[in-house]
């Protein structure tokens, strides 16, 4: 004779108490990663979350056997459960990926440490000093800097040969903060009045 076991596989796996048991962890899951003023998002992200977890019911009512020990909601609520520590870690790096994204922070290469950022490729308004090198001779501009100040015409001539800043200091002679902080900015301030001005 079959042993008859107290608990047995439903023929729905969907039942009341796992469907309870799905809406409370997205819940969770809209919770942590709230959308405020996007519906079309929120809406979207409820829905993945939802098929992610009916999709893990589905796969612990394929490996449920009758017994006597562990309903089918409990032994669902284990793949729920898993599934909710994916679909969370997921959200995270989307809404992380959004946020950068927003920013302009994302890396351009996003697998190289050192690659640009989308934002160092765009075009500063608020300085028109390599807009202005573009319709200005840069040996003009540098014989009119050699008359005012030699040291920002000699920064302005090594920044032109492709040193970086960190190196133009070691160049010249000053603290690496006295470059960056004065001497930069005002080579950058003489450049503008020269094309504005002439002078």
């Amino acid at each position: 004779m079959k042993k008859k076991h107290r608990f047995s596989r439903p023929d729905n796996p969907f039942t009341a108490e796992v469907m309870d048991d799905i809406e409370a962890k997205v819940n969770v899951a809209m919770a942590k990663f709230k959308v405020l003023a996007n519906e079309e998002k929120k809406q979207s992200r409820r829905h993945e979350v939802t098929s992610r977890l009916k999709a893990a019911v589905m796969k612990a009512h394929k490996k449920f056997k009758p017994n006597s020990r562990c309903s089918f909601p409990s032994f669902a609520d284990v793949f729920i459960s898993r599934e909710l520590c994916h679909c969370l870690r997921h959200l995270a790096c989307v809404v992380e990926q959004e946020n950068v994204t927003v920013s302009c922070d994302r890396k351009v290469d996003g697998s190289d440490e050192d690659a640009p950022t989308f934002v160092d490729g765009f075009a500063d308004p608020r300085d028109r000093f390599a807009e202005g090198l573009l319709r200005f001779d840069f040996d003009v501009v540098t014989e009119l800097l050699e008359k005012q100040n030699p040291l920002y015409a000699r920064i302005f001539s090594l920044r032109r040969e492709g040193y970086k800043l960190s190196e133009i200091h070691g160049i010249i002679g000053v603290p690496d903060w006295e470059l960056y902080d004065i001497l930069w900015p005002a080579v950058k301030d003489a450049v503008r009045r020269i094309y504005d001005h002439g002078c």
